[in-house]
């Protein structure tokens, strides 16, 4: 990714020359941590990675990705598509609708902190007590890609 595209995400927060680096940095730590650093959204909703992200990870089509198929709409054997179609078809499904559960609970939470902590760790036992999260760690170890049964 380039940082013209990390700073439309929203993952960089400045983005300057190198001959303005220093200057940046004083203001930065002086001006102190901004009160929402990272807001959530893109910093730039057009800029063509974020619009596709926006539109391809939609809640609408949330149910679609987690069982594996393409949502309506869009072209699997488009490069971009198929890119995020591949790697969510290595990622165990199990762990996938839990991680949407646990996004769409730290929703809920209205942005408190202590609550979305507290349901992540809530979870935990539920996480690692899967079949997949064992064959996920035991493929690492062992080098291998795992095989998930979505248990």
């Amino acid at each position: 990714m380039d940082s013209n595209t990390a700073s439309a995400l929203g993952i960089l927060t400045h983005l300057v020359e190198p001959a303005d680096v220093n200057d940046t940095m004083e203001r930065v730590a002086s001006e102190g941590k901004p009160a929402n650093k990272y807001p959530g959204t893109p910093k730039n909703a057009n800029h063509p990675v974020a619009a596709f992200a926006n539109s391809f990870f939609s809640d609408g089509n949330m149910s679609m990705l987690l069982n594996g198929t393409c949502p309506d709409g869009f072209d699997a054997e488009d490069r971009n598509v198929g890119r995020q179609l591949k790697s969510l078809s290595r990622t165990a499904p199990i762990a996938l609708r839990m991680a949407s559960e646990l996004l769409d609970g730290a929703i809920e939470t209205g942005g408190d902190l202590n609550a979305g902590l507290a349901l992540e760790l809530s979870s935990l036992e539920d996480i690692f007590s899967t079949a997949d999260a064992l064959e996920g760690l035991s493929a690492l170890i062992e080098g291998r890609r795992p095989s998930y049964t979505n248990s």
